[in-house]
């Protein structure tokens, strides 16, 4: 959510192509023309992008599609629980795992067979769902009653509970539900029973995948995923007071009602029957829901829809059952127990609601690849499941081009940026990501693991909250700029610098980027002026056009602008002259990849990579709870909107170390500076966070041209007279070159000029400590060195497996660290 989506386009609504009889097997995106292998980044262009081959090594999969690099279309995702077997699919498989010999085995005795029932139930259909505690008891009998009203086999209210009046969704309701009930009776029975705090059902810190929960004060200070001020941040800041009356707060208030209850001693296990909803999504919602939020009803679920939909007499009534499993399975798994049963079970189905059947086999698939989803069905997942239909999803580019992506259930931000950028040919995908925008939230879903569909249920869940139906939700999806590398070069991908150029210019008129002075608007505007108009500026046309290239606020009455119309156009013109582009001494591409590279340093905050994380150790900041923003400068700690807490540039870290979930906390990752201090954060991302931040700074290292010497040294060339002495001594800093220019250089030596003396020459590796920079760090910084002592200056890292200049990769990135400006 680095930054809003500038500019506003002509977005289309979802719509629905058709999807058919779906084929047998599992799902495959490559054939289905989502994935391409062909257009797959080559070995030398990722060296060109800045990843060597030892550096790819050390990044995960997950990594990998976090930060734009997957090499296909399928999600590494560790929330997954339950993977596909291999022989799942096999014929001699399906028939050893019949369903039959499972609901013989597993059924109560009083259930029997698998088969179409009437009524709704009085208690669990499997054994191992009546030996667990009477709130699942009680979930499944309100589960089947859900299904009941659903495929209309019982009468449904005309009124809905009141718990849905206020515009609470339907998985606040279950949350709330099922914690409020967990937290009584853990206290009631003074035992450990399955409690569904926050940390449980939240991916902040999911115990689901083994992980453990963050400190108490840590979780209650984070908000729940459940919340829509969890996900979305506004795109304009709000006072509190206007915070406050926000609708969309509401459901941040809903999710915390449980624990304002959470001291009564009364068990009302009614609540949960009480609360199942009348209308068709909201109890698609609530079967679903109840799956995702508890773990131990998943089987449950899964084998009442089964009986629901074996040997039912009325075909409307089994359609409506097979909607169910098609939408269960693609938000959840069955367990691994169950599944070759099930899978069996599906593949055993050969009359009309075959497609219904094999849709649910490739969602299984799908939901095993890239994992568990955190919300129900969509409003639009539910009506697409309806007339079996693909959702076909429109996705603003920054130029103004709309591209629909074919999406499921399951799909990822990093599967549909797969996608987008094979649409448009775009090689450089490192940092694009996908946002969502409704009425003035943004939120950025990244290009990782995070699915599409759960980010509109939070934009349905607004709309809510707001008394409107969900089909009312104004949201849309945007392909952006997210994050750039520190040596980001524009010359290695025209598309994409055209791309982000054009999202600087529509966030420049649009005042998400804001210049400093009027000068330098005029300067934007006259190179801007050049590349889309070329070399002749006539100042009676660029006055007749201002309003293509101003912001509304520069020519407003009440504008601050010492300038009208007309000083704005001469401003511009002779910004024009200036630079020189009547004589067309500068390319339009130069140009364009000029503003380009400028930009990821004048506007850092806005180019970055956000992360929730809690301080658990260091420093002192004003405050704990933290947003961590990650870009091609550094780590900057923030406090919603944009306020600087404190900065650590890459050059001040020495090391990142990432540490994993313990008993008294999430996992955690610490940032190292040269100062000595430890900065250790706890975050739902931690390992994703200290990847990133290990990748930057060993890149970094490799592309530097800067050391400082942390140890005397003198190199006698007795060949020569003494004035042919090379001597550094400790704090001298070094300007890294060539080191092809020294053609008999040692092993492990490394060759520079010193800037104290001006003197060039050759000086061992463990003489340096290289900064990760592109840029020469600052004079107070470097005169730090002159007074560390030798047991500090120990301490730095000097492995050469960090720090390896390659084949003329100095020459290559000469030209980084040379300043310019917009």
């Amino acid at each position: 959510m680095a930054a809003s989506a500038g500019g506003k386009t002509d977005s289309q609504p979802p719509n629905f192509s058709m999807g058919g009889g779906a084929p047998e097997g599992p799902y495959d995106f490559a054939g289905d023309g989502l994935m391409d292998s062909d257009d797959a980044l080559t070995a030398e262009f990722r060296h060109r992008l800045g990843l060597l081959p030892d550096e790819e090594e050390g990044l995960t999969e997950a990594f990998k599609q976090r930060i734009g690099l997957a090499s296909d279309g399928e999600c590494s995702r560790d929330l997954s629980e339950v993977t596909m077997p291999a022989d799942i699919e096999r014929e001699e498989t399906i028939t050893k795992f019949r369903f039959s010999n499972f609901a013989k085995s597993r059924f109560q005795p009083e259930i029997g067979a698998c088969s179409f029932y009437k009524e709704p139930l009085k208690g669990p259909v499997l054994v191992a769902t009546s030996k667990k505690t009477d709130i699942e008891k009680a979930a499944s009998v309100a589960i089947s009653l859900a299904i009941k009203r659903f495929c209309k086999d019982v009468t449904v209210p005309d009124i809905a509970p009141s718990v849905y009046a206020n515009g609470a969704s339907v998985i606040s309701v279950v949350f709330n539900t099922l914690d409020g009930l967990s937290r009584r009776l853990q206290k009631n029975l003074s035992i450990s029973s399955p409690s569904f705090s926050s940390s449980s059902s939240s991916p902040l810190f999911p115990t689901s995948s083994g992980k453990t929960p963050a400190p108490q004060d840590a979780t209650d200070k984070m908000q729940k995923k459940y919340s829509i001020k969890k996900l979305f941040r506004t795109k304009s800041s709000k006072s509190q007071d206007e915070s406050s009356n926000d609708p969309g707060s509401g459901l941040a208030r809903s999710v915390s009602r449980s624990n304002s209850t959470s001291g009564e001693d009364v068990l009302d296990l009614g609540t949960i029957v009480a609360n199942v909803p009348t209308t068709d999504l909201d109890l698609v919602q609530f079967i679903v829901g109840h799956g995702i939020l508890r773990k131990d009803l998943r089987d449950e679920i899964y084998c009442q829809l089964c009986c629901q939909v074996t040997k039912n007499p009325s075909p409307d009534s089994a359609k409506k059952g097979w909607m169910l499993h098609a939408l269960c399975t693609s938000c959840f798994m069955p367990s691994e127990e169950m599944l070759r049963y099930y899978f069996s079970f599906l593949s055993e189905i050969l009359n009309d609601n075959k497609d219904y059947a094999s849709f649910a086999k490739r969602m299984l698939h799908r939901t095993s690849s890239c994992g568990l989803r955190f919300h129900p069905p969509t409003w639009l997942e539910f009506q697409a499941a309806k007339i079996r239909k693909h959702i076909m999803i429109p996705v603003s580019l920054p130029n103004g081009r709309v591209v629909s992506v074919e999406c499921d259930s399951a799909m990822t931000a990093s599967e549909m940026c797969h996608k987008i950028s094979t649409t448009v040919k775009l090689r450089d995908q490192f940092g694009f990501a996908i946002y969502i925008v409704i009425m003035n939230k943004v939120s950025s879903l990244g290009n990782g693991s995070d699915h599409v569909m759960d980010a509109i249920a939070e934009c349905e869940q607004l709309m809510r909250c707001y008394g409107k139906r969900e089909e009312q939700s104004p949201w849309q999806l945007f392909f952006r700029k997210e994050l750039f590398t520190p040596w980001h070069d524009a010359e290695n991908d025209a598309v994409a610098t055209d791309l982000i150029y054009q999202q600087i210019v529509r966030s420049v008129l649009s005042e998400e980027y804001r210049l400093r002075s009027e000068d330098e608007m005029a300067r934007f505007l006259a190179r801007r002026w050049y590349i889309e108009q070329g070399q002749e500026l006539v100042a009676s046309r660029l006055q007749s056009m201002l309003t293509e290239y101003l912001p509304r606020s520069y020519l407003s009455s009440s504008s601050s602008s010492s300038r009208d119309g007309g000083a704005w156009a001469q401003a511009i013109a002779a910004a024009f002259n200036a630079l020189e582009f009547p004589a067309g001494k500068k390319s339009k591409e130069e140009t364009k990849g000029m503003i380009v590279d400028t930009a990821q340093r004048k506007w850092p905050l806005q180019f970055s990579a956000l992360f929730e994380a809690y301080r658990v150790g260091g420093p002192l900041l004003p405050k704990n709870q933290v947003v961590l923003a990650v870009n091609c400068r550094g780590v900057f700690l923030l406090d919603e909107p944009y306020r600087i807490l404190a900065a650590l540039h890459y050059y001040e870290i020495v090391d990142v170390v990432f540490r994993a979930a313990r008993s008294d906390r999430g996992p955690s990752f610490g940032v190292v500076t040269i100062r000595g201090d430890e900065m250790t954060f706890v975050s739902p991302n931690a390992e994703t966070i200290a990847k990133l931040l290990t990748a930057f700074l060993d890149g970094l290292r490799r592309r530097s041209r800067w050391a400082v010497s942390i140890q005397d040294f003198v190199l006698e060339d007795h060949t020569r007279n003494a004035s042919g002495m090379f001597h550094i001594v400790q704090g001298d800093v070094l300007e890294l070159l060539d080191e092809t220019q020294q053609k008999q250089l040692k092993e492990d030596w490394m060759y520079g000029r010193c800037e104290r003396t001006g003197a060039v020459g050759s000086f061992p590796f463990d003489c340096v400590y290289i900064f990760p920079t592109c840029e020469k760090p600052p004079p107070d910084f470097l005169a730090m060195f002159k007074v560390m002592s030798s047991a500090d200056v120990s301490t730095l890292p000097r492995k050469r497996g960090a720090v390896v200049i390659a084949k003329e990769t100095i020459g290559r990135h000469a030209g980084h660290g040379i300043a310019s400006a917009i």
